[in-house]
């Protein structure tokens, strides 16, 4: 799609409505964030919200803009209501990342480029001024307001005059109504109190939404950026690109000659020409070989996005692009000892992840940059990226964690961290419920102690609230209650009860209690 073909001219209405719609957008903030988390529910309806208004703002558009911003708009909205599906702190700043990016490639498509045109440096570009546009949220709009037009707007003074005329008016019948009936005098008073302490307070948060959100919707209208000459790019000589490139492909042929022994050596090379356990290999440099890998793909669209020598360029960061697979295949090889010695966690999860992904990537870097098809290869990293996120959320990685271990615990007879499988969150605790028969007693009495100790204080808080409910902490919450007498007798409480009585009816879930009592 050609960013050109779709710009449109701006009605010079447009900066009413914007400012209009930035104002609502703070009174649904208001709504649905005064009190309360900014996520659940609440995030995804006020996406929608914006969604909806940057779509009325462009009645006028294109098909084919429209289309962009009901894609990019769903993309975001799909994201937030992960954030509802999800509990585990670890996704929920991957989740915001992408809707942020949603926002940063619809102004990078306005300003500049269209998705498939679109190079690294376009994406970063819009990244910087991203912040730049929302920032200054109602102050470009007031200054393209035209005041004096509006002043000789009749609609614009019928309205003004309206409410000089109805507000004497509402107050002297409302005085007469107070008088005359006791309720609607009381309603009154108190909507007067609550008025008078809460407004200024709920108009701060508009102003402190809907600034931004303003901005927000700036980012969505198109801009026309005169098109400057062609500057000459920076470039390299054959003899500097032969210099780089050529000491890092030996450099990284010397390290892949040596992975190599140990990747099909198997254990008794590494701890053979390493004298380190396979647990301490496995350990030694995994991150490293990560970062080795994601700096090489950065230096490559480095010597993409300038000036050299192509002849010596593409067979030398062919041969390193090799390197970087097989250092990659090391690394994934680390990993998996990692996970055969101590079990997996959320952080090899995502490690996983981003390794599959960096390695597609550079994979898709041969096959288009390397060949001079440079189009789509940068829409395509940041896209993969974003399916790569989702496709992690939508697996549940900590329910996913917690049945590895807990099959790994019962198969090899291996120790397992019960505290980190408890610290997963909730979206590990339907697992760990259905595994709970099958753990030993003491085992068993632990974990009934901490699940009920969460979730008796979650039962009796009273912050049911719809704008953040979470499926996996609900979830969790109602597989605690469904099963409270089980884990109550599990916790040895109930041997307690015979012996003590508590002060308040919560203190049970407060006192964990592995033994039964004897020194009540």
């Amino acid at each position: 799609m050609d960013s050109l073909s779709i710009k449109q001219v701006l009605p010079r209405n447009t900066a009413t409505q914007t400012l209009l719609a930035g104002l609502m957008l703070g009174i649904a903030g208001d709504v649905l964030f005064w009190e309360s988390a900014i996520g659940g529910f609440g995030l995804s309806i006020w996406i929608a919200l914006m969604g909806g208004a940057a779509l009325a703002l462009h009645v006028n558009a294109s098909v084919a803009w429209r289309r962009q911003l009901v894609l990019w708009s769903s993309v975001a909205l799909a994201a937030s209501l992960l954030i509802v599906l999800r509990a585990s702190v670890q996704l929920i700043p991957l989740l915001l990342l992408v809707i942020a990016m949603c926002a940063i490639i619809v102004l990078m498509q306005a300003s500049s480029s269209s998705l498939g045109d679109a190079r690294l440096r376009d994406y970063l570009r819009s990244a910087c001024q991203f912040p730049l546009r929302v920032l200054p949220g109602f102050y470009p709009i007031l200054a393209r307001l035209h005041w004096q037009g509006m002043s000789k707007n009749t609609r614009v003074l019928g309205l003004v005059k309206g409410a000089f005329l109805a507000v004497p008016l509402l107050l002297v019948f409302a005085q007469l109504f107070s008088s005359a009936d006791a309720n609607y005098d009381r309603y009154v008073s108190q909507f007067v109190d609550t008025i008078g302490r809460a407004a200024p307070q709920h108009l701060l948060f508009v102003l402190l939404v809907g600034w931004p959100a303003t901005g927000l919707l700036t980012c969505t209208q198109y801009q026309r950026v005169p098109t400057e000459p062609r500057r000459p790019r920076l470039g390299l000589g054959g003899e500097e690109t032969l210099m780089i490139m050529g000491s890092l492909v030996i450099l990284f042929v010397s390290f892949v000659v040596l992975q190599a022994s140990y990747l099909f050596g198997g254990q008794t090379v590494i701890g053979g020409n390493t004298g380190l356990t396979v647990a301490d290999y496995a350990r030694r440099g995994f991150f490293e070989l990560l970062t080795v890998a994601a700096l090489t793909l950065a230096v490559l669209l480095g010597f993409s996005s300038i000036e050299c020598s192509q002849r010596i360029l593409r067979p030398l960061a062919t041969m390193l692009i090799a390197c970087v697979l097989v250092i990659l295949a090391s690394a994934w090889q680390r990993l998996s000892l990692y996970i055969d010695s101590f079990g997996l966690s959320l952080s090899r999860v995502f490690a996983a992840a981003f390794m599959v992904w960096l390695a597609g990537n550079l994979l898709s870097f041969a096959f288009t940059c390397l060949r001079g098809r440079e189009r789509g290869f940068a829409s395509g990293l940041v896209i993969t990226g974003i399916v790569a996120i989702f496709l992690v959320a939508l697996a549940n990685p900590a329910a996913v964690v917690a049945r590895v271990n807990l099959d790994r615990s019962f198969q090899e007879n291996t120790e397992t961290d019960w505290n980190y499988l408890l610290n997963l969150g909730p979206d590990a605790v339907p697992t760990l419920l259905a595994y709970l028969p099958q753990l030993p007693r003491q085992v068993q009495c632990q974990v009934a102690n901490e699940l009920l100790f969460r979730y008796d204080a979650y039962e009796q808080s009273n912050v049911r609230d719809w704008r953040t409910w979470n499926y996996g902490r609900e979830s969790a919450h109602n597989g605690v209650m469904n099963t409270y007498t089980e884990l109550f007798e599990l916790s040895g409480r109930e041997q307690a009860r015979a012996h003590f009585t508590p002060r308040w009816p919560q203190q049970f879930a407060l006192i964990p209690l592995c033994e039964p009592a004897t020194d009540f």
